[in-house]
């Protein structure tokens, strides 16, 4: 593999003394020269298919990966460890490795710089080692000193050895009243069974870990924590303390249970509503429907979700149903439809429509909630025909009908307008009888003379009702 053209020189570069490596991200090599090759034992080839873990001792690999991970971090921009290679055929070489980083749009390198180390040198150099391990050491302390999250170690047996200043701004204590404290003090007690539980599992088990619960401020409240925790060990593989990062989750776990309640509403609602309640996504597939389907249609809801809701609806609704410029003018629409029972007829639904928009306001899906209208759509089908039926009577009877109200007319059939001519703009009460109507009688007859719009007098039989009599 040729050596990156952002380094000068590449063929001084290859055949330079001391070993020089690339590395991404991942820790994988994508460029070796010669000494590095030879400090190693393999090939350029073989190197070109490992990482640098892969070549260090077991021991030194996890240093090396922190040493990645500071650079990366943007901690400082460059790195010394003192390390040991291992050798292609087994043993091991003491080398330092000098490590930087380079970025490049968006993609990060290291570039390591490696020589052996012989004893005497390795003398003269550490003071210069300890200088940057200090320096290095002062970073992390920084970090921890003005982190938002709470750092803190506890020993196997359960007392706080360090906790970080962030204390102060979350829980309400000087870091100085919690250490050599045992821990489970400030757990919250129906939590404390859970931390017994937690720590012994993570003692036994894994090495790193997270968990929630509840610990006690200054003043007696008490706040959600969420708590990632690493076991370190000694040579023996003896649990010694824990490393700990406490994040206040107390706002995040109040929204949580509030969705949750939201939730178990949403779901009892729906699970006992009778009406149809479903979502439709933006293609038009269903992504829930209540259980009320079954009841309404005879589908269950897992023969429904995922399919098209024009499965569903009557073909002649289709159009008005799915015409997206309705959602544009407003987000709120009332339709009236037909949708298809399980065996295979029609019923009558009306359904409410509301438009969910995501976050940048487009469309995303509809909400709806439906009602079997069918038995209220053929009442109103049988009033509508029966009221054709006796308009089409009074329209072509051939007795006159006259309808009217305070003394003025509200209606004539065809009849009465051949008869009498047009009503009169005078009070009606001028051509009709003067018999009173009587509270105790639906209706009376009488005969009575009438005057024509001619002029001519002449005896005409009426009939007279009171629309307003029970």
């Amino acid at each position: 593999m040729r050596m990156p053209q952002q380094l000068p020189m590449e063929s001084m570069i290859h055949k330079a003394p001391n070993g020089i490596g690339v590395v991404d991200a991942e820790g994988r090599f994508t460029y070796v020269n010669e000494a590095f090759c030879r400090i190693c034992g393999y090939l350029e080839e073989e190197m070109l298919t490992m990482t640098l873990y892969m070549i260090l001792h077991q021991k030194e690999q996890e240093r090396a990966a922190f040493a990645l991970s500071a650079l990366t971090s943007g901690f400082q921009q460059s790195g010394q460890l003192r390390t040991q290679v291992m050798h292609k055929k087994g043993h091991s070489i003491e080398a330092i490795m000098d490590i930087s980083l380079h970025t490049e749009q968006d993609e990060q390198r290291f570039f390591i710089y490696i020589q052996t180390e012989a004893r005497a040198s390795r003398d003269q150099d550490q003071g210069q080692l300890q200088g940057q391990g200090a320096a290095w050491l002062n970073n992390c302390l920084h970090v921890l000193e003005h982190s938002l999250d709470i750092f803190c170690r506890i020993s196997s047996e359960g007392n706080i050895l360090y906790v970080s200043p962030a204390v102060k701004g979350i829980l309400g204590y000087e870091t100085g009243e919690l250490t050599g404290a045992p821990y489970w003090l400030y757990v919250h007690p129906e939590d404390r069974a859970f931390i017994q539980n937690y720590f012994q599992d993570l003692a036994r088990m894994t090495e790193r870990s997270v968990g929630r619960f509840r610990l006690r401020c200054k003043n007696g409240s008490y706040v959600w924590m969420e708590s990632a925790c690493k076991i370190l060990r000694n040579e023996q593989n003896e649990f010694v303390e824990t490393m700990n990062v406490f994040r206040d989750i107390t706002e995040q776990k109040r929204q949580e249970d509030q969705l949750r309640r939201n939730k178990a509403m949403f779901d009892l609602i729906t699970e006992h509503a009778q009406d149809l309640i479903s979502y439709v996504s933006a293609e038009g597939d269903f992504e829930y429907v209540s259980p009320s389907i079954r009841a309404l249609l005879g589908y269950s809801q897992q023969e429904i979700i995922g399919t098209s809701s024009l499965f569903l609806m009557h073909e002649e609704d289709r159009a008005a149903v799915i015409d997206r410029s309705l959602f544009e003018e407003a987000d709120v629409s009332l339709h009236m439809l037909r949708l298809r029972h399980k065996n295979g007829t029609y019923l009558w639904f009306e359904s409410f429509m509301k438009v969910i928009r995501d976050d940048e306001g487009r469309f995303d899906k509809i909400m709806g909630i439906a009602r079997d209208i069918t038995t209220r759509r053929a009442a109103e089908d049988k009033l509508r025909e029966q009221e054709y039926r006796y308009r089409e009577l009074v329209e072509n009877s051939p007795d006159a009908v006259i309808i009217s109200a305070g003394g003025k007319w509200l209606y004539v059939n065809q009849t009465a307008v051949q008869l009498f001519g047009a009503p009169p703009k005078k009070s009606c009460w001028n051509m009709l009888p003067k018999a009173p109507l009587s509270a105790a009688h639906r209706g009376y007859s009488i005969s009575s003379s009438l005057w024509s719009e001619t002029g001519h007098p002449s005896w005409w039989s009426f009939s007279v009702f009171d629309l307003m009599a029970p």
